[in-house]
């Protein structure tokens, strides 16, 4: 048994964001059918082909059936209409303009299939001044905040090497999606529009930082790896050239950390008050001491002293820990490395395994507009 099995999804979406919210539904057993235009979805061509299909458009539409529709002509609407009928629930990445111009605006599929849950992913949302701006991950961390709170304290903003806008939009699409799809089964709605704009999820992710802010004074800035309010939180370079995460953040923790780096002042940093004034001079006991240490020697003291601490992997690293490895929580699969689904459902948990299918069979139309 599957969590999401009888859940059926169109995906009439295309590239990396919306894409993945199909995917994780799958994952928990959702039916998917994903429609790509004529000329197949851009993703199968990012990073070089592979027989039309790169590793990175079989990992994100991994577990879907798929089918070209042509939604240009009044054969491919209709058809479409026939996928709407089908569906609990759409997912798209066209603008609404778009939507309406092939046939399916959304007033239009509201009116003709009420109780359909409808996801429309945009950088911007639906509404607004910039509401027709075109947009992807990368520009949705720019202009939600993140771009300009990452890198050094003194340095230019940084990009993330990873594209985490478009991952963070999917999330917060499968939150909206499940969020519609419970409030239609409890009743306290009938089918409705999920707006994912993509630059929320991100400010989502700055929330404790504008807590900090009052809307007036100057807004925080880039600060590296170094938190002021949350002194020994860092990245430490070891005696072998590798690094380890260390959060001390409590008064017990930091207390022990610091006594196990040599540090003798204990109480006169026995508050996070006390510790941010002296922050300086604690993150200079704790680094010479990283730096006297490997990292394997470290990071074993430092769990001997019950002090939160982690190395930092690279992938490979990852795919072979043997913590990561007991959870399968990266595997092969696809020609590729799989993440597992996630979180783990104790009676119906997913997988991430099942490759790309074709339809074979188009339903029997239910609905048309």
């Amino acid at each position: 048994m599957t969590a999401l099995r009888g859940l059926r999804v169109l995906d009439g979406s295309t590239l990396l964001s919306a894409p993945q919210i199909s995917a994780m539904l799958a994952d928990f057993g959702a039916e998917v059918v994903k429609v790509e235009p004529p000329a197949g979805d851009p993703l199968r061509q990012f990073g070089g082909a592979a027989a039309d299909r790169t590793r990175l458009w079989t990992y994100v539409n991994r577990g879907k059936a798929t089918r070209r529709i042509d939604l240009q002509t009044p054969a491919g609407q209709s058809e479409m209409w026939t996928w709407l009928g089908w569906a609990d629930v759409a997912i798209f990445n066209s603008s609404l303009a778009t939507l309406e111009r092939w046939g399916i605006g959304w007033k239009d599929v509201h009116a003709a299939l009420p109780d359909l849950v409808v996801a429309v992913v945009s950088c911007y949302g639906a509404d607004g001044p910039m509401a027709t701006a075109q947009g992807n991950g990368t520009l949705a961390e720019a202009f939600g905040g993140l771009t300009n709170l990452t890198g050094e304290a003194d340095g230019p903003p940084m990009l993330t090497s990873i594209p985490l806008g478009d991952t963070l939009t999917a999330m917060s699409g499968v939150i909206g999606v499940l969020t519609a799809s419970m409030a239609k089964q409890l009743g306290n709605a009938r089918g409705q529009l999920v707006d994912v704009a993509m630059y929320e999820p991100v400010l989502q992710l700055l929330g404790p930082v504008f807590a900090e802010w009052d809307g007036l004074g100057e807004p925080v800035k880039r600060r590296g790896n170094r938190l002021p309010e949350i002194p020994l939180r860092n990245l430490y370079r070891c005696a072998d050239d590798r690094w380890i995460a260390v959060s001390a953040t409590t008064d017990r923790q930091a207390r022990r950390l610091l006594a196990l780096t040599g540090f003798t002042d204990l109480d006169g940093v026995a508050t996070v008050a006390d510790r941010i004034a002296r922050a300086d001079e604690l993150e200079d006991s704790v680094c010479r001491w990283a730096e006297g240490h490997g990292s394997g020697d470290a990071l074993r003291l430092l769990d001997q002293g019950r002090i939160t601490a982690s190395p930092v992997l690279d992938l490979a690293q990852i795919a072979s820990h043997p913590q990561v490895l007991a959870r399968r929580s990266v595997y092969p699969g696809g020609g590729a490395m799989r993440v597992a689904a996630a979180p783990t459902l104790s009676e119906t948990p997913g997988d991430s395994s099942r490759d790309v299918g074709v339809v074979t069979e188009v339903p029997k139309p239910t609905t048309e507009g």
